[in-house]
């Protein structure tokens, strides 16, 4: 490794460092605690290298929410190895997308956080660029699998459908339903979810979006149960074995 080499590394390994750290203080006192000083002060660098990074918190989660997404990718990838239908498949994205909001919880916060747009006007145009194409990156998966769906007639042709009209209703739904979990059960509250186990909730939700597109089978003509269980056997050994333990992340 030449010089120049070495010294991007050392760059970068000190911002994931200084990112840990952010995380860490997100998890202790939640996103309103955060701030660059307590950053600083918990690192070994000075404020001026830590400015160098980030030139203000808001920067930080941009970066923060990028990390998120890399993890979430990593996930999906998976996806491209489960034998099934596109449907299937679908069902196994938004699977990956639960398992990593349990996973990552603050990191699933920082997401969150991120869709304000006082944040968003605050970061700099590097890292606004940088979400957007982490954004772009995950949008494909589903768009990608969609099309596959209609070039199969897995969902008929006569249905018409935008493939990103629809991702983005995918990922609203699953974007909605995770947020609306959480918050159910953060107060012990069985709020609209006393008609069925909160855990598929996200299940039940993206087959009412299928059914809703025809995307065959149809609910009615496959247990999906069992494709959810068999995606989190296939897929996600290792990330089910870690919630056993409670060994969530940030």
């Amino acid at each position: 490794m030449n010089t120049k080499t070495r010294k991007a590394q050392e760059i970068a390994n000190r911002e994931e460092l200084l990112l840990d750290i952010a995380l860490e203080l997100m998890a202790e006192t939640g996103f309103a605690g955060l701030t660059m000083d307590k950053i600083t002060q918990r690192s070994q660098y000075s404020k001026g290298t830590v400015y160098n990074h980030f030139a203000c918190k808001e920067d930080v989660l941009c970066a923060l929410c990028c990390r998120s997404m890399r993890l979430q990718i990593d996930l999906y990838q998976r996806i491209n190895d489960f034998k099934g239908s596109t449907r299937e498949k679908m069902i196994a994205m938004a699977y990956g997308y639960r398992l990593f909001n349990r996973l990552y919880p603050t990191l699933s916060m920082v997401v969150l956080s991120m869709k304000t747009p006082n944040i968003m006007e605050k970061t700099s145009s590097i890292r606004s660029t940088s979400v957007s194409e982490h954004e772009n990156k995950i949008v494909g998966v589903a768009v990608k699998l969609i099309e596959e769906a209609v070039a199969l007639g897995e969902i008929p042709a006569s249905q018409n459908v935008d493939a990103n009209a629809a991702t983005f209703a995918a990922w609203s739904m699953a974007f909605g339903t995770n947020a609306l979990s959480s918050a159910v059960v953060n107060k012990s509250s069985k709020f609209c979810t006393a008609g069925f186990d909160s855990q598929f909730a996200l299940l039940y939700n993206i087959n009412l979006l299928c059914d809703g597109l025809n995307w065959q089978p149809l609910s009615q003509q496959q247990d999906y149960l069992a494709t959810w269980q068999r995606i989190g056997q296939e897929l996600y050994a290792n990330e089910l074995a870690m919630l056993e333990k409670n060994e969530t992340l940030y």
